[in-house]
């Protein structure tokens, strides 16, 4: 690995930057390997079900309705702006008492994988799972692993309808964890 401050950039001789070789690779059947990590996904409904780093399983128990990587729409159960956010007075600095904490979220996930893709190419294996919200939006999660690295990336694509209701649409990824763990997340 190599670590770039932030707004600099680093130069390499291509030869050093070669995909590395995918032989303990692999993408089928719903489960992603690279010889460290086995990430298995539930072909029918979306998700992981196991996530295991050297033998060892990370990936958490499911909550109410809360998938690991099957996202969810988020919306106001009124269905009116105003139960959330208050209007806000523009002139002043405190926008935050507009925020009503105690609005009712109605939250809905897909019942089933809308598609899937998976294969190994240019030194990387990935699995991607599609689904479609009931608000019609699209959310493409996909899985990747690069030869003997201890973590998976996970991308979620959104692909968004012109909606003017609030809502917001997130990816539940509930992780059994110990105390020095870290996590990278860029939105």
């Amino acid at each position: 690995p190599i670590a770039v401050p932030a707004l600099s950039y680093v130069t390499l001789p291509a030869a050093d930057v070669l995909p590395a070789p995918d032989g303990k690779l692999s993408a089928k059947g719903g489960v992603l390997a690279n010889g460290r990590i086995t990430l298995k996904l539930d072909q029918e409904a979306g998700g992981v079900t196991s996530l295991k780093l050297d033998g060892v399983d990370y990936a958490g128990a499911a909550a109410e309705h809360l998938t690991f990587g099957v996202p969810v729409l988020e919306r106001i159960e009124s269905g009116i702006r105003r139960d959330m956010f208050d209007s806000v007075a523009l002139e002043e600095p405190d926008w935050h008492k507009a925020w009503h904490t105690d609005w009712t979220a109605k939250r809905e996930v897909p019942t089933k994988v809308a598609g899937t893709t998976a294969g190994v190419v240019r030194g990387s294996a990935t699995i991607s799972q599609s689904f479609v919200l009931a608000s019609g939006d699209k959310v493409e999660v996909v899985y990747r692993l690069q030869p003997d690295d201890p973590a998976p990336q996970i991308e979620a694509i959104v692909t968004k309808l012109r909606l003017a209701e609030p809502h917001a649409i997130y990816l539940p990824m509930p992780a059994a964890l110990g105390a020095s763990w870290t996590a990278d997340y860029e939105t």
